[in-house]
């Protein structure tokens, strides 16, 4: 028996499905409930890298601003102010921090020297050294027209008087780098009189920034920027990116990640927002998992980046451990599931193999279980059961031996009854010829020839009765021999063709190419004769018999059929019993004849088949071919 038919493996692995469908569930909830914390830690790490570096320029931006604000507020004019003074004050704004690169003094027009244009005063530094610049007006030749250029960092405190940072530009006066720039207003005796300015280089944040990196993501590395509102890059993890307007980046730039998703980000953090996205690259193949939070000191942005991929990797590693523990549980369930289900089968089996050595006849077997469980009770009742059998075996023995001794007597008192049949009959048979031919009177002629018919079937019927028992009882051990089939209905055809052109039957044959054949001689061609009478006796003049023969794979086939007095389906069953009796037997289309023909067949393991419709009866014989 093969291994998935037994009874223990079919309830191993009735219990296992579920088991295994249970797990497969449990497995994605779990899945799904890791993915989301996963997501959630990594973006609470993302977003406390993102937090440190946004506090970490809030605070040195808010130290600068401070010492900015603290000169504003003490700034002041008098006797002792001068050119030297005022650089003073620069340089130790410039002093007063290492990302400070310059400092400027810038006073309105005629305040600090009357009748006269603009003032300026800036210091900033260049080779580790500070260099120092004086300007009296817009006339000195060194002097850069910064007011007339409208810088962010004069326009917004002299007509707003509020302080702040500008967003990055590129200077081109001394710092000729891309910077940003501190300004805060000052006033003397409550008149707006100027700005004093900080400058700072993007160069110089980006090294700070990438100094202090390791401390501020703790191991934990992911793509920063920093971007001004108005789109310029302050702060890149690729410095040659730093300075350029983001929006024309994109434009002219492929990048690794999705335009539109960078875009929509990108809404978000300007609106001062603070949340999370994923982006996606360029083809939409990978994806990215993007804080972003404001830095209110300075109204910048900062957006973190990691590759999603960290954070399936880890959703997987976690998700690993669970399924080696389940894989470890099924591992011993499926051992437990088979040890439990032997336990449970093997007396089954047990049953089972004694069951088919009863129905090889071995009743002396001892079933040998002995639980109070249900196998228990159905092995008491499969004992009980042998019993019964065992009996009921006798009692069929017995009833056998009587049908046999029965049979034997049915087939002496045929041999017999033929027997005795034919020695009077052949008497009758004779003197009926004599006595015919001796009486000239037309009457006695006519019931001569009425007894010479009725002898003549009652010969028929008892030499047919004679071959039947004689094929039933000694048929199978009567030699066979080779034929040709065709050739032999050949001749069976032309013997009734004289009969068929009587009634004006037309009899049409298809013959197939015969293989050998291995049969009766004898009785196959009274077979045949049998069909072929039956057939022209009961087809209608003019009709026509169809006699065919075929071989589809290993069978010879021939089939004849008429029209005529076709044989109802009901009766089809009864036909081929012999002596048919009792209200099956109509004495139409029932006899001896198509008993012969099954008989026949049977000892040669053929098959007969007969159908019927309104219009025709066909007879299908078919042989094997050895």
């Amino acid at each position: 028996m093969k291994f998935y038919n037994k009874l223990s493996f079919r309830i191993t692995i009735s219990i296992l499905i579920p088991v295994i469908a249970v797990s497969i569930v449990i497995i994605n909830l779990m899945f799904n409930n890791i993915s989301a914390l996963t997501e959630e830690k990594y973006t609470n790490e993302v977003q406390a890298i993102n937090n440190n570096y946004v506090e970490y320029i809030n605070t040195i931006l808010f130290s600068i601003e401070e010492t900015v604000k603290k000169e504003a507020f003490s700034f002041n004019i008098d006797g002792n102010t001068n050119d030297s003074s005022l650089l003073h004050i620069t340089n130790k704004l410039v002093l007063s921090n290492e990302l400070i690169y310059g400092s400027a003094i810038v006073f309105d027009k005629g305040c600090y020297i009357p009748n006269q244009d603009f003032a300026f005063f800036y210091s900033h530094k260049r080779d580790n050294g500070i260099v120092k610049s004086v300007f009296h007006d817009s006339l000195n030749k060194d002097f850069f027209n910064y007011f007339e250029a409208k810088q962010e960092w004069w326009d917004k405190p002299s007509s707003s008087f509020t302080a702040g940072w500008t967003n990055p530009y590129f200077d081109f006066g001394a710092g000729k780098t891309d910077m940003i720039t501190y300004y805060h207003p000052f006033f003397i005796e409550g008149k707006y009189s100027g700005v004093i300015t900080i400058d700072i280089a993007l160069d110089k944040l980006f090294e700070l920034l990438l100094v202090n990196e390791e401390a501020f993501e703790h191991g934990f590395s992911s793509q920063l920027s920093i971007f001004s509102q108005d789109s310029i890059i302050i702060y890149s993890d690729d410095e040659k990116h730093i300075g350029y307007n983001l929006f024309k980046l994109l434009g002219i730039k492929d990048t690794q990640y999705n335009k539109q998703d960078v875009i929509s980000v990108l809404k978000n953090v300007f609106g001062k927002k603070t949340g999370h996205k994923i982006l996606h690259d360029s083809e939409n193949t990978t994806k990215y998992l993007a804080i972003y939070a404001p830095i209110l000191s300075t109204n910048w942005v900062s957006v973190s980046v990691i590759p999603y991929e960290r954070i399936t990797k880890a959703v997987y590693a976690e998700l690993s451990k669970t399924i080696l523990i389940i894989v470890v549980f099924l591992v011993f369930l499926i051992v437990f599931i088979a040890l439990t289900s032997r336990f449970i089968s093997v007396p089954i089996i047990k049953l089972s193999q004694q069951s088919l050595k009863i129905a090889e006849g071995d009743y002396h077997i001892d079933v040998g279980i002995k639980t109070k469980s249900e196998i228990g009770i159905l092995a008491n009742n499969f004992t009980q059961m042998k019993d019964k059998l065992i009996a009921r075996e006798a009692d069929l023995r017995k009833a056998n031996q009587q049908l046999t001794e029965l049979d034997e007597a049915k087939n002496k008192f045929l041999l017999l009854i033929s027997h005795e049949i034919r020695t009077p009959l052949n008497g009758i048979i004779g003197f009926t010829t004599i006595l015919n031919e001796s009486i000239d009177d037309p009457e006695l002629k006519e019931l001569f020839e009425m007894l010479e018919e009725s002898v003549d079937r009652l010969d028929r019927f008892s030499r047919k009765a004679l071959e039947i028992t004689r094929m039933q009882t000694v048929g199978r051990q009567m030699e066979k021999f080779e034929i040709n089939a065709n050739i032999i209905i050949e001749h069976v055809l032309a013997a009734h063709i004289g009969e068929a052109e009587k009634k004006q039957l037309i009899i049409s044959t298809d013959f197939s190419p015969m293989d050998t054949l291995f049969v009766l001689e004898e009785y196959f061609t009274s077979t045949m004769d049998e069909l072929l009478n039956n057939a022209i006796k009961y087809s209608h003049s003019g009709n026509t018999i169809e006699v065919k023969t075929i071989i589809i794979e290993d069978r010879f086939n021939v089939s004849i059929a008429n029209t005529g007095d076709i044989i109802p389906v009901d009766r089809i069953e009864v036909i081929t019993k012999s002596f048919a009796l009792g209200e099956a037997h109509d004495n139409k289309n029932i006899g001896l004849g198509l008993s012969y023909v099954k008989t026949f067949l049977d000892i040669h393991d053929a098959d007969l088949r007969i159908e019927s419709d309104e219009k025709r009866t066909v007879f299908m014989m078919s042989f094997h071919i050895v």
